[in-house]
């Protein structure tokens, strides 16, 4: 354990691996920077112009009929455990189009974004529990190196 000034310390690799992972991040003051920092990581040469994009939940904060069909069985518990996790948000302009919108249509909506972020994402049949687990792991890499620990 790593330690810091005042008696704090650092969390481990795994502490922070699995508060990352698991532990709602929307709400939090840093949640649009992240996306931000992730999505800017990508070095583009034609960056997009992030000022005006807003956190999107791919499984809405709202669980709709389509939604608890596309979630199975367990839907509501599902959806209270992932809904505000990293794994489930990315950047958009489209906020208020894609609302509620089940996930064959919020990828029809975001087709053509040019938000790295979401290209993952729109590549998945279904946004399901397994698929939110396999971008939290992904973003956490991309976490680690953008931000290593002492």
């Amino acid at each position: 354990m790593s330690s810091g000034a005042g008696g704090r310390r650092f969390p481990t690799d795994l502490e922070f691996g699995e508060a990352f992972k698991s532990l709602p991040q929307y709400g939090r003051g840093a949640t649009r920077f992240i996306l931000c920092r992730f999505e800017q990581s990508f070095e583009h040469k034609e960056p997009v112009d992030l000022a005006s994009t807003t956190i999107e939940h791919v499984l809405p904060q709202t669980l709709s009929d389509a939604w608890v069909t596309e979630l199975g069985s367990n839907a509501k518990e599902t959806h209270a455990r992932l809904v505000g996790t990293m794994g489930n948000l990315t950047l958009t302009g489209y906020n208020a189009e894609l609302g509620n919108l089940s996930f064959a249509d919020k990828k029809k909506k975001l087709m053509n974004t040019h938000i790295e972020l979401s290209r993952w994402i729109l590549s998945q049949p279904a946004w399901r529990q397994n698929e939110i687990a396999e971008r939290a792991d992904q973003l956490l890499t991309l976490a680690k190196e953008l931000w290593a620990g002492p």
